[in-house]
C-alpha cells in the first residue's frame, strides 16, 4: 500500500552542523541513501511527470508497480522508531492534561467500544442542544501553532506546503511525536496508530473493490498520497541549508549543506 513509516520523514529545524570526521559519517539507510534517492525520484518522475492512467485497471497495474518501488523504500528505511505505547495506557494522563489546560469534560467520557474503538460515552442525560465539553485554543494542534514552530521557515521556502494545510499540519504533528518534551505528548500517546481508511487498504483489500467507484478514489488517494511524500523528500534534500534534518534519530552532520540533493 502506499503508506510510508511516519518515522521516515522526521524533522528537527536548527543550526547546521560543522562536518564532521569521515568516520562518523551518516551511514544509517536514511534519506540520504543512494538507493533511496534513486527509488524516490523514480516514484516522483512517476506521479508528478504523468497524469493518472485513464482506465481504472491501469491505474491498478500502476498501483502494483509503484507498490514495488514503496516496498523497497519502506526496506531500505529500516524499522520504526516512533514507538508509542498502548493507547490505553495513556487515557488517564491525556485526561488530566485536558483539565490543567482548562478543559472541561465532567459530562463525558472516553471509552472503547467494541469494534469500534475509542470514543466519547456520556456519564449523565444530555439535553438537546446543551454543551457537553469546553476545549480550549491551547491544546489544539492548528496551522497557527505549525506557524509558529520550527516549520515557520520550512512553510515560507515551499509553495505547496502554503496551500495544503493539511500537510503542514501533518508535518507539525509528525515534528511534535518525536520529541518526548511535546506540550502535546499525552494527545500524541492516545492517537491510533493503525487505520481502516481506504489509505491503508491492501491490495487484496483494492481487489474487493473492483466493481465499485470507491476503487478509483482509492488508488487516486493513495497516488497523491505518494506524490506529497516524494515532493517533501526532495525538498528535504534541497533545503538541507535550511533545515537540519534528523531521520530515525540520527542526525546528518557529516554532510555538506545540499548533499545528496537533486534539482526540481
Amino acid at each position: 500500500m502506499f503508506s510510508i513509516d511516519s518515522g521516515a520523514l522526521q524533522l528537527e529545524m536548527g543550526k547546521k552542523s560543522k562536518r564532521q570526521p569521515e568516520s562518523q559519517s551518516f551511514a544509517h539507510p536514511t534519506i540520504y541513501n543512494k538507493t533511496a534517492i534513486k527509488i524516490v525520484d523514480e516514484i516522483w518522475s512517476k506521479t508528478h511527470g504523468n497524469p493518472p492512467p485513464s482506465s481504472v485497471a491501469a491505474q491498478l497495474e500502476e498501483y502494483e508497480a509503484i507498490t514495488e518501488r514503496v516496498n523497497l523504500l519502506i526496506e531500505k528505511q529500516g524499522p520504526p522508531r516512533l514507538i508509542h505505547p498502548p493507547r490505553h495506557e495513556g487515557i488517564a494522563a491525556f485526561e488530566r492534561w485536558l483539565g490543567e489546560n482548562g478543559a472541561e469534560h465532567s459530562k463525558v467520557e472516553l471509552a472503547q467500544f467494541p469494534e469500534i474503538g475509542y470514543g466519547l460515552r456520556a456519564k449523565v442525560e444530555l439535553e438537546e442542544a446543551e454543551k457537553v465539553m469546553t476545549i480550549p485554543d491551547k491544546v489544539m494542534i492548528t496551522t497557527d501553532t505549525a506557524s509558529q514552530a520550527e516549520l515557520r521557515e520550512f512553510i515560507l521556502n515551499d509553495r505547496v506546503l502554503q496551500q495544503l494545510p493539511n500537510v503542514v499540519l501533518s508535518l507539525h504533528l509528525l515534528m511534535e511525536a518525536c520529541s518526548q518534551d511535546s506540550f502535546w505528548k499525552p494527545y500524541i500517546d492516545v492517537l491510533p496508530s493503525s487505520f481502516t481508511t481506504p489509505l491503508y487498504f491492501t491490495r487484496d483489500d483494492l481487489l474487493q473493490l473492483q466493481s465499485s467507484p470507491v476503487l478509483a478514489e482509492s488508488l487516486a488517494q493513495k497516488r497523491n498520497i505518494l506524490k506529497l511524500y516524494t515532493h517533501l523528500h526532495r525538498l528535504i534534500r534541497v533545503q538541507y541549508s535550511h533545515n537540519v534534518l534528523v531521520l530515525y534519530g540520527h542526525s546528518p552532520s557529516s554532510l555538506e549543506p545540499g548533499a545528496g540533493s537533486t534539482k526540481h
